[in-house]
């Protein structure tokens, strides 16, 4: 009998240790699984409060857009060519400030997947800020202060806004990465908030291969004037010269997380699942020997 009870203990573990473990991830994550339409108006994702505000772009459905092993799910959003322009935002919950994330010293990661415009006059971007970002014809502006990146005709760059409107100057000169327009693209990026108030606050962006998400590659990064980044709560995107879509946004601690490395759904791991059969199989026989 007390072994029937330690087994049954140490199955009841492993159970937990398997969900607990891979139950971990993102701390916002935003699949776009929504039904088909208009993406206005529709519920926002986990960790983002409220409903999406949108111009016209759409959520296609079961057409998540694949990267490699990244773990992908529900449908995209895209922003067709016969539409000008189109932006989207939603607004975050508290989770990132409950987490620490916003904190002066803390670095936040996030992650996007997203297709490369064709547009001869393309400009899009993506920006964590205290207001949404909108295309121009000159680039992408934001009336706030946000970090992110801003795409142009097959690359990237790290972008910062400060209120005014167009993108810093910094953001324009410190280099770009490669984001082809005929490609599926993702890109992950990396903010430093400053040590102490005032001090700068730094983002970093990455483009992982397709073949190796371990390695998260080349980067280029530019800073931005210290702010009171706790004001920051705005998740948006737009795009000026489509089609162009946006689709896996994640935020979190870590590069593994937004990387979907300790994330997904809380069902076990393969390994997990064969462990638990063990465990179940030897109970059975010991039930049966009992």
């Amino acid at each position: 009998m007390f072994r029937l009870k330690t087994l049954k203990f140490s199955f009841a573990a492993l159970a937990t240790a398997a969900f607990v473990s891979s139950a971990q991830g993102s701390l916002i994550y935003e699949s776009f699984s929504q039904s088909t339409g208009p993406l206005n108006g529709m519920p926002a994702g986990a960790g983002l409060t409220g409903n999406w505000t949108s111009t016209t772009p759409n959520v296609i459905a079961s057409q998540t857009l694949p990267y490699g092993i990244l773990p992908n799910a529900g449908n995209q959003v895209n922003i067709p060519a016969s539409q000008a322009t189109g932006n989207a935002s939603a607004t975050t919950t508290s989770v990132l400030s409950d987490a620490g994330l916003l904190s002066n010293g803390a670095s936040l990661w996030f992650s996007v997947v997203t297709t490369g415009a064709s547009g001869s006059n393309q400009h899009s971007g993506f920006a964590f800020g205290d207001a949404p970002i909108a295309p121009s014809f000159d680039g992408a502006r934001l009336n706030g202060n946000a970090l992110g990146f801003y795409t142009r005709q097959g690359s990237v760059r790290a972008a910062a806004w400060s209120p005014g409107g167009n993108l810093l100057p910094d953001s324009l000169s410190a280099g770009t990465l490669s984001a082809p327009q005929s490609s599926t693209n993702f890109i992950v990026g990396r903010i430093d908030w400053g040590a102490t108030a005032g001090d700068v606050e730094t983002i970093t962006l990455y483009t992982p291969s397709l073949l190796d998400l371990v390695l998260p590659g080349t980067s280029v990064s530019t800073t931005i004037a210290g702010f009171d980044q706790s004001t920051l709560n705005i998740v948006s995107f737009a795009s000026r010269q489509g089609p162009q879509s946006f689709d896996e946004i994640r935020f979190g601690a870590s590069y593994d997380e937004v990387i979907g490395a300790s994330g997904g759904p809380t069902v076990p791991e393969p390994g997990s699942l064969a462990l638990l059969g063990l465990a179940g199989a030897a109970m059975l026989r010991r039930r049966r020997t009992a």
